[in-house]
């Protein structure tokens, strides 16, 4: 991910913007498609025209955008914040499992979140099992900055909510080529 991508995201992520209007704010503020705002979102350099306009959005000098690091100079702790970025991807109900399968208490869980507690490191290893997240380093790799679901469980949920979309006649033409890239039963 380029750098601007990455303050790009720190500071949408930052400002409370929820992760699936990312793309549709960049397309406003550098007046593109979808596709381009998720060509930029990904690290797709910008053009002199999109850095200007991106930076006027964010109130942010056009080099620290291209050249600051403003997530390390945040002083954030990555690891509690990708902790809390992958309990906020369990869907109701499954805060108790997961508590059951790291060893901890409900209420642990909830001190997590509310960050009375940061979570022991202890925890990494079943963490990244648990998400199916094998190559991750849940320490220095910002999960929580990703403008796509990071683990695999988020990913098949945004395919499935993708597919909810889509609409009939839309679907009826996509279905063939679903069909072979996903395989038939």
């Amino acid at each position: 991910m380029s750098t601007v991508a990455h303050n790009l995201c720190f500071l949408m992520w930052r400002q409370g913007q929820p992760r699936q209007i990312w793309a549709e704010r960049v397309a406003e503020w550098v007046g593109a498609d979808a596709g381009r705002s998720v060509e930029l979102l990904k690290g797709s350099q910008p053009t002199v025209k999109e850095l200007r306009s991106l930076a006027t959005a964010l109130g942010l000098p056009e080099e620290d955008l291209q050249f600051a690091n403003l997530l390390a100079d945040s002083g954030l702790n990555l690891w509690q914040e990708n902790v809390l970025y992958l309990l906020s991807t369990l869907q109701r109900g499954e805060n108790g499992e997961l508590a059951e399968a790291l060893g901890v208490t409900p209420g642990t869980l909830s001190k997590w979140k509310k960050r009375e507690h940061v979570p022991e490191k202890t925890h990494q290893a079943k963490l990244r099992q648990i998400f199916e997240l094998h190559s991750v380093d849940l320490d220095t790799e910002p999960l929580f900055l990703s403008p796509t679901p990071a683990d695999l469980v988020g990913r098949r949920r945004w395919l499935c909510d993708r597919i909810q979309s889509i609409d009939g006649k839309t679907l009826q033409l996509l279905f063939p080529a679903l069909e072979r890239l996903l395989g038939s039963p």
